[in-house]
């Protein structure tokens, strides 16, 4: 995902979908580059790419310097979103997110 988002920016949000549905939603294991690569992926973002991507040190670097930052603003679980500045913890709140988005918070 990280290296999807610094190369990619506008498939970031399609990537992050795509995997929080096959994990959350299909309970799917992801540990591997082809289990990600095997997803539906953003349109123009090939399998063979990102495979060869996700086993890169440059992705390795960006996803502990990601860690790092989320540890440092307080992130102690996945999934966490965070809306405005305010956290929503666990898949279990993504209806809570969806609502702070609709109303614009509380």
């Amino acid at each position: 995902f990280h290296w999807v988002k610094h190369h990619h920016p506008p498939m970031a949000a399609p990537m992050a979908q795509a995997i929080y549905h096959a994990y959350w939603g299909q309970g799917l294991d992801l540990s591997t580059a082809d289990a990600i690569a095997a997803l539906p992926l953003p349109p123009g973002l090939k399998a063979d790419t990102l495979r060869n991507a996700i086993d890169s040190n440059e992705a390795r670097t960006l996803l502990r310097e990601a860690v790092d930052a989320s540890l440092k603003a307080g992130i102690f679980g996945s999934p966490t979103v965070v809306v405005d500045g305010e956290p929503f913890w666990g898949v279990q709140n993504f209806e809570l997110v969806d609502e702070w988005l609709t109303r614009g918070g509380w």
